[in-house]
């Protein structure tokens, strides 16, 4: 099955690419399809799935132009009265690179005490990128409404 599947697409793709008139793009300018200075952050608005734990997994995707350098995220999930925050920064934790491409990134959130539980939270995201060329920071921000669920 998996064969017949990239045996469509690729006959996909040659048709596309030999009935198409549009010059052909590089890799390079795959990475310039982003204004320069420009950073984004978008979180998954579909429900956010918990663990055992009763920890937020928060999907998202990150974008920013190649002059850029992706200094900071901070989320944070709200449910009633229980509040979970993380900091995650480019030395201390992984983040995703400003290449002009649009990155998937996960963040898991517990709570301050006891657990986040099924039902509706707001999550919210910050992205801090600096501006070398300008000795500026940039900043993106999302906040979604949402379910939480277990094991989705």
């Amino acid at each position: 099955m998996a064969q017949r599947r990239r045996l469509a697409l690729t006959l996909a793709l040659l048709f596309a690419g030999t009935f198409l008139s549009a010059t052909t793009a590089t890799a390079s300018d795959a990475t310039t399809q982003i204004a320069p200075q420009t950073v984004r952050v978008q979180l998954k608005s579909a429900p956010t799935r918990l663990d055992a734990a009763g920890r937020a997994h928060v999907v998202m995707w990150t974008k920013c132009s190649p002059d850029l350098f992706l200094f900071e995220i901070d989320v944070s999930v709200v449910q009633g009265d229980n509040i979970g925050q993380v900091t995650l920064l480019r030395g201390t934790d992984e983040l995703p690179v400003c290449d002009g491409l649009r990155h998937r990134f996960v963040v898991t959130v517990a709570p301050d005490q006891g657990t986040f539980h099924n039902g509706v939270a707001r999550i919210g995201v910050f992205v801090g990128a600096f501006d070398a060329a300008n000795d500026a920071d940039l900043e993106a921000t999302d906040e979604v409404r949402v379910r939480l669920r277990s094991g989705c």
